[in-house]
């Protein structure tokens, strides 16, 4: 049964996929994936844009359907890299699911820029018929995978999943993370090995986002009251300066290819070095 769904939801190149992204076998995929669709409440997704026939445009179904599966994957390729396996379906989704959902109520946790972007995703979504709440949901599907970060560095650190959310998504703008994976995502994808440099690029710069985030929080003790970001980025200042100037570089270049990521990425390695 499990299999039939992964192939009708996931696509039938998704246990693939994840295989060589992860080395994991089918089942080890197969517990992953059923606790990223109970982590991220994917399963109410399917059916309530499937309650939309004749209702949307068919288009906007399908985009929403990859969308999830999308998510699915991210979310999956993550419990596999990161959770001990065998994983404990049960379990997972108790130590990850209420954080997720506590970081999808949260407000005030994204920059105005990302708040804009999100209010203009939702309202065209309500334009083309969806519901307010699915619409809202559907904006921020591209949060949820990051989200597995965000609950694990509260876990450790003991600091509200909050206040670390607020500070993760601060760290992507404030090192221009976010642009540099828009900046990758737009890269052509010839043939199997550019697109495997393009998702190696990618999550380096996740787990830079996810890395930073943590240290910065676990200075915060040290910051005497100021913004730790800041108290962070200026004790690092010399390391910090010459990452932020190649992603500004990069940025007003317009253009960046997979070289000039690759250099971007080693710069934003040495700042968690050592």
């Amino acid at each position: 049964m499990i299999a039939n769904e992964l192939v009708n939801r996931a696509g039938i190149t998704f246990v693939h996929e994840v295989r060589e992204g992860t080395g994991m076998g089918s089942a080890d995929i197969a517990r992953a994936y059923l606790a990223a669709r109970e982590i991220f409440s994917v399963g109410q997704l399917w059916q309530q844009v499937e309650a939309l026939d004749n209702k949307v445009p068919g288009g906007l179904q399908s985009a929403l359907l990859l969308e999830c599966g999308r998510v699915i994957e991210r979310g999956t390729t993550w419990l596999l890299r990161n959770e001990p396996q065998r994983l404990d379906i049960a379990a997972t989704v108790k130590t990850y699911g209420a954080g997720v959902e506590a970081l999808v109520a949260a407000k005030g946790l994204i920059a105005d820029a990302d708040r804009t972007a999100i209010d203009e995703r939702i309202a065209k979504y309500a334009e083309q018929g969806l519901p307010k709440a699915l619409a809202q949901r559907m904006a921020i599907m591209h949060l949820l995978p990051p989200s597995l970060d965000i609950v694990r560095i509260a876990s450790t650190t003991g600091v509200p999943v909050e206040q670390v959310g607020r500070t993760y998504f601060a760290v992507g703008a404030r090192f221009g993370l976010d642009w540099l994976r828009q900046a990758a995502a737009a890269l052509p994808s010839e043939n199997h090995w550019d697109k495997q440099a393009v998702v190696a690029v990618t999550d380096d710069f996740y787990g830079h986002q996810r890395d930073l985030t943590t240290r910065i929080l676990t200075a915060v003790a040290k910051s005497n009251g100021a913004d730790p970001i800041e108290a962070w980025t200026t004790a690092r200042g010399p390391a910090v300066h010459r990452a932020t100037s190649l992603v500004a570089d990069l940025r007003q270049s317009g253009t960046a290819g997979l070289a000039m990521l690759a250099v971007a990425n080693r710069q934003l390695r040495s700042l968690t070095a050592g």
